[in-house]
């Protein structure tokens, strides 16, 4: 991403659980049901969810990372042993299988080279530790429907200063139009597996609060959105954004424990 707009995509995220959009709250659920000793929180943004991450886990020690430098301050300032890097151009400053788990929100997306992400995440988590990855999905039922009208896919971009070819508009400038590498359902677990993280558990969830579109202020409409939003989040391959949770072991893993 260009330097001089890192800051302006920044992630803020309420300090509220109550207040949180469905996909955080499906990564707490998954976090809630572990206790992890150190854990990473890849692309922290304020650190507010970070936080919630910690201690929902019980965590000992809470590290992030993040490319800009005001998430960084933000992040230390409530304690978080916080970094700035490029995740395309350096390593994770971690020695191997140094945490229990990582997370990594919306990032993915955002990197020219996510062959050496993955690479830097099997590095630095434990055998045994989990990896939990949460992304938009390019082939959603939304996006289908907007590439068989002719419309650009709600998760891409054509430019990072126009709002231009969706087939709904937004109030703000969407946070996917620096969206780099842009991911199937099918293709996102492909690459996963090729990198040696076993699949335990893949879950839908519904469009995030700040990429909703503008709406007309009719409450029955609004409520066919927000139904119809709860029902394609049950199917994964279809959601608006998928959360993979991925083990970095050859070890038999219990799925009902999710």
């Amino acid at each position: 991403m260009k330097k001089d707009l890192v800051d302006s995509f920044l992630g803020i995220t309420s300090e509220k659980i109550e207040d949180l959009d469905d996909g955080h709250m499906k990564v707490l659920q998954i976090f809630s049901k572990h206790t992890f000793h150190r854990i990473l929180d890849v692309g922290h943004g304020d650190g507010n969810f970070t936080m919630l991450l910690g201690k929902v886990s019980n965590a000992k020690e809470i590290y992030g990372v993040d490319c800009s430098k005001r998430a960084v301050r933000l992040a230390y300032e409530k304690g978080i042993k916080s970094f700035q890097i490029n995740l395309d151009e350096q390593k994770l400053p971690f020695k191997e299988c140094y945490f229990d788990v990582i997370f990594a929100g919306y990032v993915i997306e955002h990197l020219f080279d996510p062959d050496q992400f993955l690479d830097e995440v099997w590095r630095v988590l434990k055998h045994g530790g989990l990896f939990v990855l949460a992304t938009p999905n390019l082939a959603s039922f939304y996006n289908r429907i907007a590439l068989l009208l002719g419309f650009q896919p709600f998760s891409t971009a054509v430019s990072l200063r126009y709002n231009i070819g969706h087939m709904i508009k937004f109030s703000l400038a969407p946070s996917y139009s620096d969206h780099i590498r842009v991911f199937t359902f099918r293709s996102l677990i492909e690459l996963l597996k090729i990198h040696k993280f076993k699949i335990i558990k893949i879950i839908g969830s519904k469009i995030p609060s700040g990429s909703k579109p503008k709406m007309p202020d009719y409450v029955k409409l609004k409520f066919f959105i927000e139904c119809l939003d709860s029902i394609i989040a049950r199917f994964p391959p279809l959601s608006y954004a998928v959360i993979i949770v991925c083990s970095k072991t050859r070890n038999k893993i219990d799925k009902n424990a999710y």
